[in-house]
């Protein structure tokens, strides 16, 4: 994942490889140089556009393998860079003292996470063989959303940033940058309030394969509650707005006014199965 110059890829190329994995500090005049330089040389590139960033040095990350066992290459990064850190004297073992940069304390390990949506037309245009999102250990609520706006703007569909930044806020995340890939790092890429995720909205439940004419089964994830004002993203990328009945039944035909994990409501409408169902937290 640090592949950084044409020199590297073409290497690669020699030594049998099909496709390199392009670091992410690189801008996007530095990928549209790149690119020009290996057309034609058999070798694909791949660019990571969307998820959590490494604080360090693409792929050279060892502080999760170093505490934890988990190493990041493998895909298996604890996200240290998000803990809460002490500072221990050699002397004064237990004795722990805290560390900060302001009153809102310490985050300079904090990145933003990065969403490159608006440039994806562009990194088509220039032969980016393919884009990577980050999947490992996310919800289907998190995939579904995602891929479902990437999708949109790789098929040509017109998306503004301010409405793709409003439907990336319906998942968890911790604020979004453009990163390296406009030139620099600044001090807005980094999330300076906290390292908690937050979102606009919660994940309910997703829609099922059941075939019952006219209405849908869906199967609960987080609770929910009747009358519920819900956005429900359909497996073609549009979105429907609309509020829960003010009394739930389930496929045993029980009534409730709320329901949760585990449970299966009959929804009175008929929506394709793996529709995602999420209640507005904020607008």
């Amino acid at each position: 994942a640090n592949t950084m110059s044409s020199q590297t890829a073409l290497v690669l190329a020699e030594l049998g490889a099909r496709r390199v994995n392009l670091a992410r500090e690189l801008s996007f005049d530095q990928l549209a140089l790149l690119q020009k330089s290996i057309r034609g040389k058999g070798i694909e590139t791949e660019v990571f556009v969307h998820g959590s960033v490494c604080f360090s040095f693409s792929g050279r990350c060892a502080i999760s393998d170093y505490l934890t066992g988990r190493r990041a290459n493998r895909g298996e990064c604890t996200h240290p860079c998000r803990w809460q850190y002490r500072l221990v004297e050699e002397k004064r073992p237990g004795v722990y003292m805290p560390v900060a940069e302001d009153e809102r304390g310490l985050y300079f390990f904090n990145s933003k996470d990065l969403a490159l949506f608006p440039y994806v037309r562009k990194l088509m245009e220039i032969g980016v063989n393919a884009l990577k999102i980050e999947g490992r250990m996310k919800s289907i609520h998190y995939l579904a959303s995602v891929l479902s706006l990437y999708r949109k703007v790789m098929d040509g569909n017109a998306v503004s940033v301010e409405d793709g930044m409003h439907l990336l806020s319906r998942v968890k995340n911790r604020g979004y940058s453009y990163g390296f890939m406009k030139g620099s790092i600044e001090p807005d890429d980094y999330r300076i309030e906290n390292s908690s995720p937050t979102a606009d909205s919660l994940f309910l439940g997703a829609i099922t394969e059941d075939a019952i004419p006219g209405r849908s089964v869906m199967d609960i994830r987080n609770k929910t509650l009747a009358g519920d004002r819900v956005e429900i993203l359909k497996t073609d990328g549009t979105i429907l707005e609309t509020v829960l009945p003010d009394l739930l039944v389930d496929v045993e035909n029980e009534e409730m006014v709320h329901a949760s994990h585990g449970k299966r409501l009959v929804l009175p409408f008929e929506l394709p199965a793996y529709s995602i169902v999420r209640r507005i937290e904020r607008n």
